[in-house]
């Protein structure tokens, strides 16, 4: 295309000169501007084009135009950067303002000077990539949008999270809407996959909009968890872990006589133990384990014990059977094949009170995990040889490094 530039002589001075582009002449007045400009591009009797203004703004009056930095722009933008090196790149803006005060980038939108209406985009934030023969737009984004009647003073708006497939139109699928409203989001466009919350009483909690099924309050003295659903929990919920594990304690009552003959065998006592009865054969407590769901795993029980006046003994076995086949006992646990005395494999406590521990350092088969079907129980052994009475369980702490529920 040929450009052409021509010089306007007027009063044999040179107020100015101009150029032909696209078959366009523009004037660039650069000693006689128009007022309130110290410079101005315009049509050849036309309108001001482009402007430099006194107080320093730069101001294009030509609709639809567009700037290229960089490259020719492309036919989606008015703005088009690129580059193709790391530096420079990019958009800075700095703001120097001793305040609080920081660069803004803002969008607006109206509908031809009026109000905008319910689900009108304001905004769109997104990104694209290239796919190997063409940049693929509006794949992925962040939008703002009327989420509600708008009137005078009064323009509710939505943030959207939006992702998706290369072809889906307004930046894909939404994925997350937060409400104008506050104290509630939305996962995708599922009425019943509302997140609420309130700062007023600390609680957060899943369901439908407005109404929580599960929710967490972490105010206390009301800090707990809440489900409200009319349907029951057909999911599994895990507590603990092998870094944070949760122990129960069983006390005495919770164990049970398995001696040969009840009334003969170990006694429980008001005192909250089980004694040997003042008879010098073998008799055994059992404590079933307070969690039996599959899954759980056992990390270690600790057993405590009473040894009167020294010459008491005592064993410890961990023992499993299924309810499909609940006459077969399996012993994987112990027993030990030497009683454990005060002198040998029991913790002293204090005075005449100790322990046996079972974990990992003693017995390879722990941690233990539950199998489906699996009911698990301790038995605790008691012998005192002279039939003093002197051989007690107290009770037995057990110690999980998940508990199933």
């Amino acid at each position: 295309m040929t450009h052409r530039a021509k010089l306007f002589i007027c009063g044999g001075a040179a107020i100015g000169w101009g150029f032909l582009l696209m078959g366009v002449t523009y004037v660039i007045d650069g000693v006689q501007p128009p007022s309130g400009s110290v410079f101005s591009i315009k049509e050849d009797g036309g309108a001001t084009a482009l402007a430099v203004e006194t107080d320093g703004d730069i101001a294009c009056t030509i609709a639809n135009q567009k700037v290229g930095i960089g490259a020719t722009p492309d036919s989606l933008s008015q703005l088009y950067l690129t580059t193709a090196s790391s530096t420079p790149r990019g958009i800075y803006l700095d703001n120097t303002a001793s305040s609080q005060a920081a660069q803004r980038i803002v969008f607006r939108k109206s509908r031809s000077g009026g109000a905008v209406q319910n689900t009108d985009f304001v905004m769109f934030f997104g990104a694209s990539a290239h796919d190997g023969t063409t940049m693929q737009e509006t794949v992925a984004g962040y939008t703002v949008e009327v989420g509600g009647s708008v009137s005078a003073g009064n323009v509710p708006l939505d943030a959207v999270i939006r992702t998706g497939s290369v072809g889906h139109s307004l930046g894909g699928s939404e994925r997350i809407r937060f409400f104008a409203s506050g104290g509630k989001a939305r996962f995708g466009s599922d009425a019943g996959l509302f997140m609420n919350w309130s700062t007023g009483d600390n609680t957060i909690g899943f369901g439908t909009d407005g109404a929580n099924v599960f929710s967490v309050d972490t105010d206390a003295p009301a800090a707990g968890l809440t489900y409200t659903g009319g349907a029951d929990i057909d999911k599994e919920l895990t507590v603990g872990s092998s870094g944070s594990p949760r122990t129960i304690y069983q006390p005495a009552s919770e164990g049970r006589n398995v001696g040969l003959l009840i009334g003969v065998g170990p006694a429980y006592q008001s005192g909250d133990y089980w004694t040997d009865n003042g008879i010098t054969t073998e008799w055994n407590i059992a404590f079933d384990c307070p969690n039996q769901m599959p899954g759980t795993v056992i990390a270690s029980i600790k057993v405590m014990l009473y040894a009167g006046d020294g010459d008491e003994s005592f064993n410890v076995t961990m023992s499993k059977s299924t309810t499909t086949s609940p006459g077969t006992v399996t012993n994987f646990v112990g027993p030990a094949g030497t009683d454990f005395t005060t002198g040998s494999g029991l913790n002293n406590i204090a005075t005449t009170y100790y322990y046996r521990l079972e974990n990992s350092g003693t017995d390879a088969d722990l941690p233990y995990p539950i199998a489906s079907n699996e009911k698990v129980w301790v038995t605790v052994e008691l012998e005192d040889p002279d039939g003093a009475s002197q051989s007690r369980c107290l009770g037995i702490e057990w110690t999980f490094n998940e508990m199933k529920y």
